[in-house]
């Protein structure tokens, strides 16, 4: 430690980077140790969103905050909790709650639609069997569309309506791993709420942060595949651009058609003087 830490409390030391490793397998084990390392981060996570859910308004800011610590944690970078949480959930508190109303109304509506032709299934036969899948399969359709957008929100910079319509299109983009998603989701569905009031503790202590890093590691790298690395690669120089390149052009050819004769007339700040000419004499 340098003389001028030393007697200076160290309030962050930076964590080891773990590679990024493909494949499936591998990603997994790569997740165990994301889970190892970052156990008791999860856990004051988990308190953290279960607080800031309690206004009920702010649930989808809960939502979006949490992901976007996890998301560093998917990535091995390093975070201040409460500072990155309360950033994120403050910086997309509004475009956060605008996409929290349409998917939960989305999610009532086609909720409401399948129970209902369910009913209507039981009652009349299998007249009614189309509709209410039909109903089932919109009700995932927008509850994984949701899984992206609230991922995308505090990591991607985009617009509100390009954000809808990037995570509708990777509901279909990354279909297989999106019914793995599914399936965590019911798991972790039955394991917080169809146990209680036995899963009482696990619900309370890193049952939502434990999901969403979960579902991170299925979902974020299409994130990056399909949206990250196009945003990237349609940047178009702006005209800023070309002005500056067309004044270094301009300048370049200046300098190319300046004569040896002509230097004499620019100015030397660093007391030189140019090529075939003496220095003054000082002593006269």
């Amino acid at each position: 430690m340098s003389e001028e830490n030393k007697g200076r409390k160290q309030w962050f030391v930076p964590k080891k980077d773990y590679p990024r490793q493909q494949g499936r397998e591998l990603e997994f084990i790569r997740f165990l140790k994301t889970v190892f390392r970052e156990f008791w981060e999860l856990m004051k996570l988990n308190f953290l969103f279960i607080l800031t859910c309690l206004g009920v308004v702010t649930i989808p800011a809960a939502i979006t905050a949490r992901n976007a610590i996890t998301i560093t944690m998917y990535r091995d970078k390093n975070h201040f909790l409460w500072r990155d949480y309360w950033k994120a959930f403050k910086t997309d508190f509004w475009r956060a709650l605008l996409g929290g109303v349409i998917f939960g109304a989305l999610l009532t509506l086609f909720f409401i639609a399948s129970y209902f032709y369910l009913q209507l299934t039981q009652k009349a036969g299998g007249m009614f069997i189309v509709p209410m899948v039909l109903s089932i399969f919109m009700f995932l359709v927008a509850y994984i569309s949701g899984v992206y957008f609230f991922r995308m929100l505090p990591t991607v910079d985009l617009k509100f309506w390009p954000l809808l319509k990037n995570s509708l299109m990777l509901f279909f983009l990354n279909f297989p791993r999106n019914l793995l998603s599914i399936l965590i989701i019911a798991i972790f569905a039955f394991i917080g709420f169809g146990l209680l009031p036995y899963s009482a503790v696990v619900l309370v202590c890193i049952h939502f942060s434990l999901e969403s890093l979960s579902l991170d590691f299925i979902t974020y790298a299409a994130v990056e595949k399909y949206v990250i690395r196009s945003e990237e690669e349609e940047e178009v120089p702006t005209m800023d651009t070309y002005e500056q390149l067309a004044s270094e052009e301009n300048d370049s050819e200046e300098l190319k058609s300046a004569e040896i004769g002509n230097l004499s007339d620019l100015d030397f700040d660093d007391g030189e003087t140019p090529l075939g000419e003496n220095k003054p004499d000082k002593s006269s």
